[in-house]
């Protein structure tokens, strides 16, 4: 799709989601052991699957899934099926449907995944928010794709991005490019959970839980960012062979020196990053590296969705 538009009608996403492009994700069995789904989550890399019974999605399996379900102190659990832990009837799509339709139902319900069905009511494919949020980036390259992405801000000063961004909603149907080059202190954000080095990753499992998901960040004497661990770390690093040992160092398992952006940072910058290395949360900083939230591609889309329909979603 070649675009290079400032402005979109709502009109140009009145197309099929079989014409979005999406990501090959591997299906898993219902009767398949956990064991055997964390396996293949690990080796493809994917952080949640449909669970199909025959040709029929019953159920999705993701990280959260993985962290906040299972009882950890029983050592059989990893041999139990997928079943026990899967979000069972989880809602689906016709392939047919339109994109416009599953921006504002992920937006209002907070979906990361949706999975796709012909209609026989069987499953073809999972569209996922980056998968949508990637469809709508390609329209606008100044205002996304121009900006690449930022491994090192220490030589620029917050007053290098000044806001190219209107406060209005686009109530008159369509989406102004602008959107993109707001600035990231004007995102919904999660406070970051932050803990010492010297924690285990038992602890930081017990705090993920706690908060129901999302991200912990590690430092050194509570001011220096070491690292972040998220579901996917805990999943990709943690879990061997159905197990996790919770005395082990929360250090041993973390990604070390994360990227971070500053307030004052745009929205694409954010995008750009998380896009090309692969990752799902922004952590935003101070000028001196102090974490102060930690935005999620979920807040990205959100925010972006709410300004094209406005009162049609809701952002809570």
């Amino acid at each position: 799709m070649e675009k290079n538009l400032d402005i979109i009608e709502r009109s140009e996403l009145d197309i099929p989601l079989s014409d979005v492009k999406r990501g090959d994700i591997p299906t898993v069995s219902h009767e398949s052991t956990t064991e055997e789904a964390i396996r293949l989550m690990q080796e493809s890399r994917q952080g949640a699957m449909a669970v199909l019974k025959g040709k029929v999605a019953v159920g999705l399996i993701s990280e959260r899934d993985l962290i906040l379900k299972p009882d950890f102190s029983d050592p059989e659990w990893a041999k139990r099926p997928i079943s026990d832990f899967m979000t069972a009837g989880p809602f689906s799509l016709p392939e047919t449907s339109l994109l416009s339709d599953a921006i504002k139902l992920v937006t209002k319900r907070s979906f990361r995944q949706i999975p796709l069905t012909n209609e026989a009511g069987e499953y073809v494919s999972m569209v996922s928010i980056k998968d949508m949020l990637g469809h709508l980036v390609e329209y606008f390259p100044r205002q996304v794709g121009n900006f690449g992405v930022i491994k090192s801000w220490e030589n620029q000063t917050v007053d290098d991005y000044s806001e190219m961004y209107s406060t209005e909603l686009n109530g008159d149907g369509h989406l102004n490019g602008n959107i993109f080059m707001a600035h990231l202190k004007r995102v919904s954000h999660r406070r970051p959970a932050i803990v010492d080095e010297s924690v285990s990753i038992g602890e930081v499992i017990d705090l993920i839980r706690f908060q129901k998901g999302g991200a912990v960040l590690l430092t050194r004497y509570e001011t220096q960012l070491l690292g972040i661990i998220t579901e996917r770390d805990i999943l990709l690093k943690a879990f061997k062979e159905g197990k996790v040992d919770p005395n082990l160092k929360a250090t041993d398992f973390m990604s070390a020196n994360p990227d971070t952006l500053l307030r004052k940072h745009y929205i694409a910058h954010a995008i750009n990053n998380m896009f090309h290395f692969n990752y799902r949360n922004t952590i935003v900083v101070d000028e001196d590296n102090y974490p102060l939230s930690v935005i999620g591609m979920l807040e990205l889309f959100k925010f972006v969705a709410y300004h094209f329909y406005g009162d049609e979603v809701s952002l809570l």
